[in-house]
């Protein structure tokens, strides 16, 4: 049987079809020629699937944990026709980003902490991607904070989880929710995941 993940897996795939870098350059103006060639690279592809699983899911609001330089705030707020994405960040500079980039808000937070914020609503979060530190402890110290705010249907990307000696195989199998394998999107490993049930807690 097909899952609702598979489901978004699959439109996404298809939207990738038809997508164009030439099509946000506005967007990408400030990314410098290293960036680019990442992007352009299929060892980190990353990049270009996550900005069209949000054509394909249509959210409302994305919450990034781990913002650096931008590029996947760029990328995922290019295709965003509605709401924010808030990029969050303890020492982030964002260099590529600026004003024509209106659903970028900064937020200046440790991750963990930020689950704690009274100024945002993250229980409307339709898209979650863990990015910070790429350590397992880190990552589960995140995931168990920000739990109380995942909805139903909500998307969890997992950036490198296969990353050598750090333990991120052994967080990823501890993560109980219905998840997909995209390691085909970065040679270091890509995870999905949805929240399939309110009633699991990690």
């Amino acid at each position: 049987m097909v899952s609702k993940l598979d489901d978004i897996i699959q439109k996404t795939d298809q939207i990738a079809k038809g997508f164009s870098l030439q099509d946000i350059q506005s967007e990408l103006a400030l990314v410098n020629s290293d960036w680019r060639r990442i992007i352009e690279e299929d060892t980190w592809r990353y990049y270009k699937w996550i900005a069209n699983l949000v054509k394909a899911v249509n959210p409302i609001q994305i919450v990034e944990l781990g913002g650096q330089f931008g590029v996947s705030a760029i990328m995922m707020s290019s295709q965003m026709t509605q709401g924010q994405l808030l990029s969050v960040d303890c020492d982030a500079d964002w260099r590529f980003v600026d004003d024509r980039h209106k659903r970028i808000v900064k937020v200046v937070s440790e991750s963990v902490a930020f689950a704690e914020t009274d100024k945002y609503d993250l229980s409307t979060t339709d898209i979650w991607f863990f990015d910070t530190t790429h350590w397992a402890e880190q990552l589960l110290l995140e995931l168990r904070a920000h739990q109380k705010h995942f909805k139903l249907g909500a998307i969890l990307l997992i950036d490198d989880i296969h990353m050598g000696g750090r333990d991120m195989e052994k967080a990823w199998e501890l993560i109980p929710w219905e998840r997909r394998e995209l390691n085909e999107l970065h040679y270091t490993g890509f995870g999905i995941v949805q929240i399939n049930s309110l009633d699991i807690r990690l």
